[in-house]
């Protein structure tokens, strides 16, 4: 694809298509072609909760297994072309809306779930929405030393810094709050290198970072070398639902889809279920 006959007028850069080298997750597996599964632990969903309980119980010696129903995207064909990757890491190709279609609904579908196309923008949780959610939702825990050094850790492991280089469109938007008098400030962000290898501005976090930089789960929890349990990774696999009985959860209700496109059901058991598919698959396998 070329580039866009506006482009220098607008002072817009095209997409950066160097060359860039492959990590292949550590753990990622080939679905078996028959059979049910087994594991200790199984993890639903690949994003933001998924990959980092999946590294913490992973680093305690767990047999942890995670299932994610988008692909994994190797670096080498994250492109940054709209289209392309929008059709390949969004949920349902981009198209995703409510039942009424009025509302579209942008939900990350790929290894790495969220994570892989956010803007890399990394907020802590502020205090009166941890004492919201510890009234409202009966999570006291959440008000404790304990779980503030676990969001230490967190913003630690993805490499949350303060302040990163503005592009030229977000810092006249800066520029001009400050003329105005109106509040303004950088927000932190999980990046590592950007600047450093020339790619300050490059704008194209929400199509997968070609080069690894931002720090999302495929980078942070699953790339990392270190002294870990067995962790299984499944892509392409999709819960249907969690069948309870009693109170306990069964099994888990699969579809695998092979790289040729075939499908298979099949069910998977495990000792204890984490379900972490976001906020619109999530209650969906419930």
């Amino acid at each position: 694809m070329g580039r866009g006959a506006g482009w220098p007028t607008l002072g817009y850069p095209s997409p950066p298509i160097e060359s860039t080298s492959n990590i292949t997750p550590r753990g990622l597996t080939t679905m078996p072609s028959e059979g049910d599964l087994e594991c200790e632990t199984l993890i639903i969903g690949s994003g933001a909760g998924g990959g980092v309980v999946a590294s913490t119980l992973a680093e305690k010696g767990m047999d942890v297994m995670v299932v994610e129903r988008g692909a994994y995207i190797p670096r080498s064909e994250r492109n940054n072309r709209e289209f392309e990757m929008v059709s390949r890491m969004y949920a349902d190709r981009g198209m995703l809306t409510t039942n009424d279609q009025a509302i579209s609904l942008f939900a990350g579908q790929n290894l790495g779930g969220g994570t892989s196309v956010n803007w890399s923008v990394s907020l802590r949780p502020t205090e009166p929405l941890l004492n919201e959610w510890a009234r409202e939702h009966d999570l006291p825990h959440l008000l404790t030393p304990e779980f503030s050094q676990c969001i230490d850790d967190v913003c630690e492991q993805l490499n949350v810094v303060p302040e990163v280089p503005h592009n030229r469109q977000n810092q006249m938007l800066l520029t001009g709050s400050e003329c105005i008098g109106g509040p303004s400030g950088p927000l932190p962000q999980n990046v590592r290198g950007c600047e450093k290898h020339g790619y300050s501005q490059c704008g194209y976090c929400l199509f997968g970072c070609r080069n690894g930089f931002k720090r999302d789960v495929t980078e942070a929890c699953f790339n990392e070398k270190r002294d870990t349990g067995d962790v299984r990774i499944h892509d392409n696999v999709e819960i249907k639902r969690l069948v309870h009985r009693n109170g306990n959860v069964l099994y888990a209700e699969a579809v695998a889809r092979s790289s040729n496109g075939e499908l298979r059901s099949l069910k998977i058991r495990a000792k204890r279920y984490v379900v972490s598919a976001g906020g619109i698959f999530t209650p969906a396998c419930c």
